[in-house]
Formats: structure tokens, sequence, C-alpha cells
């Protein structure tokens, strides 16, 4: 028999084959945007700026050893590979011009450098001026909101209870107490807990905001710390209220954060907490409704509802109230702006540029008769010392994240959880009081960071 021809090999690969051969390319050219990302850029591969780990870093300024040796939440972590690479760089062009006698000039870095490093410390003045509005914005915020809880919970009239205890009648409180006194204790624990969902909201906001907004996706790092504020955020709110501000934060194929429960559970927290994460999460980045813009909707329709009510409000405190909130939303809008507007790309491309030109450039242009010290050791420092520049730049322009030198939000938070809690006493309101409760989450302590709350003030009635 005669045997058949052998198959000829065909000429292009099948549909499945060529999307795979896409996929591993796509997945290859990505290794080499973030090596050269974690080599050149402002922060390491799979970091999204200002959402790092640590704390906030506080120190004695007069302890000129201790600064000198630090090494983390300094610009080493992020410029050590740069300035290793950089030495190296130095010490070949010094080698080669000892062998070789070759030159490319001396006089070339004295005329670039100025002109760069005037770029670079404008650049460097704008991040801080950043970074102070940011914290303007910030203590705005929080300041607001405590004059908020701190107005609704004075100015709140109640009955006969409340007018005995004004008068400082304490003893006989109790027994006068009626049916405005418990209304008057209901308003006041729906103004702590509102003012405080709208605070953990705003820090879910400024974790999601810059990469999942405005990017569409986010790292399984950040999806954990949301989830860790959607837990905090579910002690303070009824059920009902959860699922609504819940699809306000619009991720992609994640499961249901607390599964719907009627009331948190120590295993309920410990599954959010020990959850297994993907390495990224789509994220929706279309318009819509943020999360803090609705629980200020639901605060201004408190302070709506118990106004002119013979337990609630005049219509003068309703007013400054009302004009709190309209500061609180505009303070909220800011912090969005500051996030998501970034410095103009032409201007942090022309510095990146300049700045590896001068790093290329200065070896080439110091002879080789000045010695060792003057060709490799002091270029070397020079470009250090840009490079920090440019970090530091870097982290300062976005101060909302979880960075070491970043703005304390979360510890922020607990203070005023503190302060609503003293609020309360200084009121006489025990029962407003006693509706909240100090949870515990079981085993949580990420990365040693002491910002991470281990514990949560909520509803008695949500636990």
């Amino acid at each position: 028999l005669a045997q058949a021809p052998p198959a000829t090999p065909p000429k292009f690969l099948p549909p499945s084959a060529r999307a795979a051969c896409v996929r591993r390319a796509c997945r290859a050219l990505g290794r080499c945007r973030r090596f050269f990302s974690f080599l050149f850029l402002r922060r390491p591969p799979g970091r999204s700026p200002g959402r790092g780990r640590g704390s906030m870093i506080y120190y004695d300024n007069t302890s000129w050893l201790a600064l000198v040796l630090r090494f983390d939440g300094t610009m080493w972590p992020r410029t050590w590979i740069q300035t290793l690479l950089i030495f190296v760089f130095c010490l070949c062009a010094y080698t080669l011009g000892n062998y070789s006698g070759w030159e490319a000039g001396n006089h070339g870095h004295t005329i670039f450098g100025s002109t760069m490093a005037y770029f670079l410390v404008f650049r460097a003045n704008t991040a801080t001026e950043r970074y102070w509005s940011g914290r303007t914005y910030l203590a705005g915020i929080y300041g607001n909101a405590r004059e908020l809880a701190m107005v609704m919970l004075i100015a709140m009239k109640g009955g006969a209870a409340n007018a005995a205890w004004r008068g400082r009648k304490q003893a006989d409180s109790v027994a006068l107490e009626d049916v405005n006194d418990i209304h008057a204790s209901m308003a006041r624990v729906n103004a702590v807990r509102l003012t405080l969902a709208f605070l953990v909201s705003l820090k879910l906001h400024t974790r999601i905001c810059h990469d999942g907004y405005q990017l569409g996706s986010i790292s399984g790092e950040v999806k954990r710390l949301i989830d860790l504020d959607r837990l905090r955020l579910r002690g303070l709110v009824t059920r009902s209220e959860f699922e609504e501000l819940n699809e306000l934060v619009p991720i992609f194929n994640e499961p249901h954060v607390t599964k719907g429960v009627a009331v948190l559970t120590i295993d309920t927290i410990e599954d959010i907490v020990e959850q297994v994460v993907d390495d990224e999460y789509e994220v929706d980045t279309a318009p819509d409704m943020r999360q803090p813009n609705a629980i200020l909707m639901l605060l201004r329709l408190e302070i709506t509802k118990h106004t002119n009510e013979p337990h609630g409000l005049r219509d003068r405190f309703s007013k400054d109230l009302m004009e709190v909130c309209n500061q609180m939303s505009f303070l909220f809008e800011e912090v969005t702006m500051a996030i998501t507007t970034p410095i103009p790309f032409p201007y942090v491309h022309l510095c990146k540029l300049m700045l590896a030109t001068f790093m290329l450039t200065t070896p080439l242009t110091i002879t080789q008769d000045m010695g060792f010290f003057s060709g490799v050791i002091l270029p070397t420092c020079v470009c250090w010392s840009l490079l920090g520049i440019d970090a530091i730049a870097s982290e300062l322009a976005d101060p909302f994240g979880d960075d070491p030198n970043d703005l304390d939000v979360t510890g922020a938070i607990s203070a005023l959880e503190d302060e609503c809690m003293k609020f309360l006493d200084l009121c006489g309101d025990m029962r407003a009081k006693n509706a909240f409760t100090s949870y515990h989450m079981p085993g949580l302590k990420v990365n040693d960071d002491p910002r991470v709350a281990t514990e949560f003030l909520c509803l008695k009635s949500q636990v």
C-alpha cells in the first residue's frame, strides 16, 4: 500500500493557540513593565500609589544618629536599586577612562545639573503643597464631623429627663423619662453612628478612588482592606442600609462581603479577615454616586426629621447643621479631586527624562585625573540625592493612603469614636451610650500596622 504523504504543518496557528500566544506576550510585556517601573518609577510593582503598609512616623529631630541610620520610611526603599546601578555605571565609566584614556568632556555636568535640579525642587515644592492641602482637607472634615455630632447631641431637646439633667438634677432624670427622651436618644444614636459611618466610608473611598474608579482595578491587598472598612461600616448601620450602601462600591466578581447576615458574629468577622483574595479585582469606572455622599444624604434626612419636633432641634440649629454637612460634602470633593488629579504628565515626564539623562551623562563628563572619589563616589551621591527628592515628591503627592508618611485617617476615626462616647456622657444620655459597644476583630493585625483597628465601635443591635 502506498504510504500517505506526510501532513504539512498548518500555515497559521488555530485561533485558540493565537490567543494563548497573545496572552503570554501580554504577560511578558507586563512583567517587563513592572520590572522597569521597579527600577525607575516611584513605586515597586504591584503597589498602587499611596497604598503601601506602615504607620505614621514620629521622630526626634534632635537625634542625628537615629535619623541618619533609619531605613524604613525613608527614600532608601524606593531608590537603593537605582543608586546601586548608578554606582556600577560610574565605576565602569571610571575604569574605562583609566584604561583607554577616553574622555567625553569635563564641564557638561555643571551646565545641565543646575537646570535639572531646579525642576526637581520645584516639583518637590508642588508635592509638599498638595500634602499640606490634603492635611487641611482632612482636618476640616474631622472638625466638621465633630461639630456635627456635638451640636446634634446637645441641641436635641428631649423630654423631662433631659430638662432635669440640664438643670443639674441628675437624681430625678431617670424617673422623669418620657417618650420625648426616648425619641431624643434614638436621634442621638443615629447622629453618632452616621457621622462615624461617613468617616469610615471616606477611608474606604480613599483606598478605591485612584486605582479602582480611575484605573479600573484594585489589588487583593487593597480589596482586603476595603472589606475590613465595610465590616466596620456594617456595625454602624442596619442590614438594609448596608445593602444599599454596599451597592455603591462597584467591585466586580466578588462574593458578598458579609454574606447577608442579620448581625455580625465572631465567625463572620473571622471569615472576612481570613478570606483568600485574588491578585486583582476589576472595578466599575462608570460615574455614579459615591458612598460618602449617600451617608451625608442620610445625615441630612436625620436632621430634617427631627427639626421642630417636641423632642428635636430648633430651626436655627438645623440651618447650621445643614451648613456643616455642606462643608463636609465640599471637602470630600476636594479630597477626591486631590486623589484623582495627578501632577501634569508632561512636567513629570520632563523631570524623569532630565533626571535619567543627568545620571547617564554625568559619569562620562568627569575626568579620571580627579581620582576615584570624585569620579565614582561623588556622582553616585549626587544621583542618590536627586533620586531621593524625586521619590519624596512622588510620595507626598498623595497623602491619603497607607504609606509610612501618609495621613493617619484610621487613628482619627478611633479618636472621634471615643469623643462621641464622651459627648453622650456629658449629655447624660445613658440610653444612647448603651446602644453602642466596642467590638473586637479577632486575630486582626495586618503587617503589624498600628493604624489597622483591632476593635471598632458598633451598635449592640448589629452584633
